[in-house]
């Protein structure tokens, strides 16, 4: 259906349209509809045929653009599907239910991919699916009927009331949809998936009584069935029949992978490995890129390739060995892979290694392969890089984004001088800038000889950026490994693979410039250096980073929702619309006016933003804002836009920057070039591209006394008392990451990031001499610091510093007051009970002191106090976090210190109650029932003698939860969290609810880990629950919830003996289980 015109597209071929001028002719973004038509939410079915003519083998895209009748026009809609087959065909299909759009005014960018890295979209694939037969003489009703990946009592799926017939079939696709009512032809699908590996599947009558069971499946095979065979055993089929039955030639199991003596890793020195497989009388072959006598491409060994196992092999060099098993009647053996890196020379096993392992000749380079170039030197192309419209024998298999330019390959992941710590079969595809990718020229891997030399480390353009996907259908999805050690996220589902274009020396700007802001206190993403080999040879130094996408936003998050995610204002997940709402509601609501800052602080979370702007302004970022940057919103009502440093290769003086760089003014470059680059605030704000969208922000949210000194909150935080961008701060994380790098480079820059830290000679000063425009040597400098806060003497005139005194940009900004912040006796940490906190006003002008201990801010917004004025000093008892501000004469608040205290004495809380999965319920009133996931709980009392201030502890495990400022716990109270706090109030009235942690996590139905730690990070209480006996089952989907056998006491929380089912049936919430 659509409202009021469209035109219709598949795979770029027309294939239908309505009002809207003639077919086949271009429809530019101006175009109207020919007539007005409204949405009635009845389709209208446009036939395609022959289908054959527009499909495609693997991937199809159905493209629809659609137009009003005016630009005035109040309302816009289009809903379309496609529809393979004709009457009474049934196919099993995995179509994307996921749509890519933008709404407005303006036209897309041609390209939607060509301003982000690849995103990790799966290929079209046949989804898992069970089938049912009715093998009686009569049909069989299903209503009420289960299926469940989960043992025990578990009626997980329900069928809708359906029935089989005498002697027929029935099909449940096993996509995790919950399809109960198909449309014509189409399947049932449930909510779950089954794992490839193998797992538990089990059919129950409506009575809940088990039908059938299978307590592990074995293991799937992409191009096999596992099913019931003429007489009664269960096998493989090479040819699947769903709704049929089954038919084809049949394998009794599949080959056990040959298992090495020695998996391999960084090894001392020569060594000989044995390969066996379980599996009797199966015979293994493999191919060794070191043994000439069979393919040394890496490819993999078949039936009658690679060469036959008979006895140890001698490992006297680096090399890889790819191994399979084979035996009569059997499918074979998945291919396994192990590195053997023999006697590799310093520094090289000193960080993890990432060993790719792959045919080079289909997987790997030419002809084939993602990295496969032809003739795409640069002295084949002065004037410019390669181009689809060149010489057709000339290609750029690197130019190629999504599925089409992927790759499988091996990835095995080796310990800094140790083993192998995980094998996983991924895609591989290349990764890099529309800039960067059609001028890669990869000479070494696509010459004669293509796995025998590093990459450059001089040319950005010979050492390519990598993304590594991992997928059901490849065979580890996701991947569940602490793969970046100090990141709490051990799920992933992709990774981008760093080669450091713009940072060839020293390497580390782009994980140092993350890194900081994470040290601000954010989430963003973390980074490890690894080593690359590729089929046994060393290629060179690589960042292996978490991709900030949806996957990896979910974990880090804790959250079971879907998220928005832009990079430069292009969608990668999700959608772009409530990123333009945001803009448009900022630009039409003047932020000096505080409810409309109010509304802009319910889009933009606002704390994070300015901690990302003064990342990128200490480290005065290169190619940005307007380029480089991802913006990230979980799709909830409370979900609010997050910024996250992105490729910031360009820190701390690239693309002709310098220490004194302004990131406010537009100014000249160092080489002359316009001064467009890390210009944060614009004269055009209602008019720009929100691509830029930090610029945009900044400039009208500038305009908030709130945010100006939120702004000068968040300074006073990271650029004092210890701060993450204090110069202790900065130099220790460089100094971690140059320890790494340095020994791979020759020449290693060590004073690129110290000299901005510290500045050079008389850092008080800036002295430079010039060659026209061009800074060509400093002889002082002052520090980043200094620039930003203090201010500094400009000794040469150029065009952007007037010669002499110049004021720290931050304060030039009105970004920093000039009424101080208080200072503290001690700055937070560990004191002795009873310990007499003293406040001190550093202002000459004097002002009034104001604190909090309850972690409210001592000012209200809008500018009236409302903490205690100080009056002597503050006794330390618990764990306390003291604000304080001072208000001037005149009336200009200070930026605000905060600390934390510490006693050494735990706060006296318990988890006395988890309803981690309650049953379905029907509200009163209502005849609806709902799920019972919406009325979890989680329950915490003070077992001791006084209150506990909960500000600033946090719960976490499946659920993230921090409790905010002024929340407290009476001595002997409990308080409450709730998934969903209106829901819970419906099935226990009265009880108050002190938080809520849904609706983007949740409690695990199968256990977890659940932990309580104070602001500090010390654990409180800390333990696993699990829902198999011999844990009480009835707190398992019967009604009941976890509470503690004790009360008041739980020393050993992990026991089950510690723990029993509630006596009231749904629970105690708020008070002691009888």
């Amino acid at each position: 259906d659509y409202d009021d015109s469209f035109v219709a597209y598949i795979n770029g071929v027309e294939v239908a349209r309505a009002n809207l001028q003639n077919a086949n002719t271009f429809v530019p973004r101006t175009a109207v509809a020919t007539t007005t038509r409204n949405y009635a939410g009845v389709p209208t079915t446009f036939v395609i045929s022959p289908a054959k003519n527009v499909l495609v083998p693997g991937a199809n895209v159905l493209a629809v653009q659609a137009h009003n009748v005016s630009i005035g026009d109040g309302d816009i809609a289009v809903s379309a599907d496609l529809r393979i087959g004709s009457a009474g065909t049934r196919l099993v299909a995995n179509n994307s239910p996921s749509w890519r759009y933008k709404v407005g005014t303006a036209e897309p960018v041609v390209d939607l991919d060509g301003a982000i890295e690849d995103n990790p979209e799966a290929p079209a694939s046949v989804n898992d699916w069970v089938e049912l037969y009715n093998r009686g003489t009569a049909p069989v009703s299903l209503s009420g009927w289960s299926l469940s990946d989960r043992s025990g009592t578990s009626q997980k799926w329900l069928f809708p009331d359906v029935s089989i017939p005498a002697g027929g079939y029935i099909v449940v696709i096993l996509d995790g949809q919950d399809i109960k009512a198909p449309g014509t032809n189409g399947y049932l699908h449930a909510d779950f998936s089954l794992d490839s590996d193998g797992e538990y599947l089990g059919l129950r009558d409506a009575a809940g009584a088990l039908v059938q069971e299978f307590p592990k499946l074995p293991p799937g095979s992409p191009f096999h069935s596992f099913g019931r065979n003429t007489q009664g055993k269960y096998v493989y089929f090479d040819q699947a029949t769903p709704g049929a039955a089954n038919v084809g030639t049949e394998f009794s199991g599949i080959v056990a992978p040959p298992v090495p003596s020695n998996p391999g890793g960084f090894l001392g020195g020569a060594t000989s490995v044995t390969l066996t497989s379980p599996t009797p009388g199966a015979t293994v072959r493999y191919t060794d890129t070191a043994n000439a006598a069979g393919p040394t491409d890496g490819s993999e060994p078949t039936e009658t390739t690679g060469l036959a196992y008979s006895g140890g092999i001698s490992i006297g060099s680096t090399r890889v060995l790819r191994a399979a098993a084979f035996a009569p009647g059997m499918i074979p053996s998945p291919v396994v892979s192990f590195t053997y890196l023999i006697g590799e020379p310093a520094p090289r096993p000193s960080l993890p290694a990432v060993s790719i392992i792959g045919n080079q000749l289909r997987s790997l380079y030419r002809p084939y392969g993602t990295m496969a170039i032809v003739n795409n030197m640069s002295a084949n192309y002065p004037a410019g890089p390669w181009s689809a419209l060149g010489d057709m024998q000339q290609y750029n298999n690197a130019n190629f984004r999504g599925i089409w330019g992927e790759r499988p390959v091996t990835w095995q992941h080796i310990a800094a001088n140790g083993g192998p710590l995980f094998n996983l079969d991924i895609g591989l595809r290349m990764a890099g800038s529309p800039y960067t990718r059609p001028r890669y020229v990869l000479t070494g891997p696509n010459g004669a000889t293509p796995n025998t030399t590093a990459w450059s480390t001089t040319n950005a353009l010979d050492k390519p950026s990598m993304n590594f996907y991992m997928r059901d259908d490849l065979g580890g999805d996701p991947l569940k490994y602490s793969v970046i050690p100090k990141s709490p996220v051990t799920s992933y589902s992709d990774f981008r693979f760093r080669g450091g274009h713009n940072d060839l020396n020293p390497f580390i700007l782009d994980e140092l410039a993350r890194r900081l802001f994470i040290d601000t206190g954010n989430k963003g993403s973390l980074g490890v250096n690894t080593t690359l080999y590729i089929n046994g040879a060393f290629k060179g130094i690589f960042n292996l980073v978490q991709h900030v996408r949806q996957e990896w936003l979910r974990e880090a998050f804790r959250s079971d929702l879907d998220w928005d995610v832009l990079q430069v204002g292009v969608p990668s997940d999700g959608d772009g619309i409530a990123y333009q709402e945001m803009f448009t509601f900022l630009r039409n609501n003047p932020q000096s006016v505080l409810v409309n800052y109010q509304g802009m602080q319910a889009r933009l979370d606002m704390t994070a933003f300015i901690d990302y702007l003064l990342q990128n302004i200490y480290t005065c970022t290169g190619d940005w804002p307007h380029n480089n940057w991802i913006a990230a919103r979980e799709r909830s009502t409370s979900g609010t836009f997050k910024f996250f440093t992105w490729d910031a290769e360009g820190a701390f003086g690239a693309f002709g920057l310098t220490v004194t760089s302004n990131n406010f003014v537009t100014q000249p470059q160092n080489n002359g070039a316009p001064g467009t680059q890390s210009s944060l605030y614009t004269t055009t704000p209602q008019t720009d591209s929100i691509s830029a969208g930090a610029r945009i922000l900044y400039t009208l949210l500038r305009d908030s006394p709130e945010f100006k000194l939120l702004f000068a909150d968040r300074i006073q935080k990271h650029f004092f008392n210890g701060g993450a961008l204090t110069d202790s701060a900065i130099t220790a994380r460089y100094t971690e990451l140059a320890n790494e790098s340095a020994p791979f480079i020759a020449g290693f820059n060590s004073t690129r990031v110290p000299n901005w830290v510290n500045g050079i000679g008389d850092s008080n000063r800036w002295t430079v001499t010039l060659s026209g425009t061009t800074i060509v040597s400093t002889t002082n400098a002052p520090s980043r610091r200094k620039v930003l806060l203090d201010g500094f003497t400009n000794d040469q005139a150029v065009s952007y510093l007037p010669a002499g005194p110049v004021t720290g940009y931050l304060k030039a900004q009105g970004l920093f007051p000039a009424t101080l912040a208080p200072s503290f006796g001690q700055f937070g940490g560990t004191v002795t009970p009873g310990y007499n906190l003293v406040i001190t006003n550093p202002n000459a002008g004097g002002g009034t002191v104001y604190y909090t201990t309850n972690g409210l801010d001592p000012r209200l917004p809008g500018g009236a106090a409302q903490g205690t004025t100080y009056t002597g000093p503050i006794p330390i008892t618990s764990v306390t976090t003291v604000k304080s501000r001072v208000l001037s004469i005149g009336g200009e608040w200070s930026p605000l210190t905060e600390a934390t205290f510490r006693t050494g004495t735990a706060p006296t809380l318990l988890i006395t109650e988890i309803m981690y999965n309650p049953p379905a319920f029907t509200p009163p009133a209502s005849t609806t029932p709902v799920d019972g996931d919406e009325f979890e709980f989680i329950e915490l009392k003070n077992t001791g003698s006084a209150p506990v201030n909960l500000y600033n502890l946090r719960l976490s495990g499946g659920i993230d939860f921090t409790f905010p400022p002024g929340a407290t716990i009476p001595a002997g109270g409990f308080v409450v969290l709730a998934k969903n706090s209106a829901r819970l109030a419906l099935k226990y009235p009265g009880v108050m609810v002190a938080g809520q942690y849904g609706p983007s996590s949740s409690l695990s139905n199968g256990g977890e880990t659940l932990t309580l730690v104070d602001p500090f990070g010390d654990t409180i209480m800390s333990f696993t629950y699990d829902d198999d006996p011999p844990w009480p089952t009835s707190a398992d989907g019967g009604g009941r919830s976890l509470v503690p056998s004790q009360p008041n006491s739980n020393p050993s929380p992990n026991l089950s003996t510690s723990w029993r089912a509630s006596t009231n049936l749904g629970g105690s919430p708020g008070m002691d289980d009888p």
